[in-house]
């Protein structure tokens, strides 16, 4: 199954890794000519980092074959209202 994930908040800086192999396709800031990107192979246990210069802001993620988990850790920063 295919995932779209965008962000309201983007991430100032985030590490992902996933239970299987997944395809990932990143917008770290840029998100335009998205159905022209290609995909990047995360393999099983091995983690991509982004920040805190390139912050992701869009995200599309599928398992190569059959089901699994992606694991997010980071953190986001938005302004205080007052």
């Amino acid at each position: 199954m295919l995932q779209i994930s965008t962000f309201d908040t983007q991430w100032e800086s985030v590490t992902i890794w996933a239970s299987t192999a997944i395809r990932i396709t990143i917008g770290a800031p840029d998100t335009t000519s998205w159905d022209d990107r290609d995909y990047v192979v995360l393999s099983s246990g091995l983690a991509m980092s982004f920040g805190p210069a390139t912050k992701l802001t869009k995200l599309t993620f599928r398992a190569v074959t059959g089901t699994g988990y992606l694991y997010m850790v980071g953190y986001k920063k938005t302004p205080q209202t007052y």
